[in-house]
């Protein structure tokens, strides 16, 4: 496992063509996309509302809502891990754990308290979403 402090995504909201971190969430289902790769994994790890995606090996949120209509197919802003603390040691680290593979997170989850989280999109809006909601993490 180590810290995270910088990342790629290729995730762009198919309304507003904007690129960003965001998830889908097709037909609200217990699954979402990756905000960094925007996999969608039907048989998602999921702990205490955090998704764990098997591809980045990362842990997130479904957020705040980026577009939420008929065209949008309930797209939201993925929130990240910003701060963690590791258990076992008390290391407190800005960044996000990424993890090795499916076992080390399995193993270490229960090690890990997540102090803060960040919307990277600032809970940007779809131009074409009516939605009129606030991000509670700006």
């Amino acid at each position: 496992m180590k810290n995270v402090t910088s990342f790629n995504n290729k995730v762009v909201c198919y309304s507003c063509m904007l690129n960003g971190f965001f998830c889908y969430t097709p037909d609200e289902q217990n699954c979402c996309t990756c905000p960094l790769c925007g996999e969608l994994d039907l048989d998602a790890i999921k702990h205490d509302n955090n998704f764990f995606c098997k591809k980045c090996k990362i842990i997130f949120l479904i957020g705040c809502i980026h577009g939420h209509d008929n065209t949008l197919n309930n797209c939201y802003n993925g929130h990240l891990v910003s701060k963690w603390l590791h258990i076992p040691t008390n290391n407190t680290y800005i960044g996000m754990p990424q993890f090795d593979n499916v076992c080390e997170y399995m193993d270490e989850i229960k090690n890990i308290s997540i102090l803060e989280y960040i919307c990277p999109n600032n809970g940007w809006k779809c131009k074409n979403s009516n939605d009129k909601s606030v991000c509670n993490l700006r």
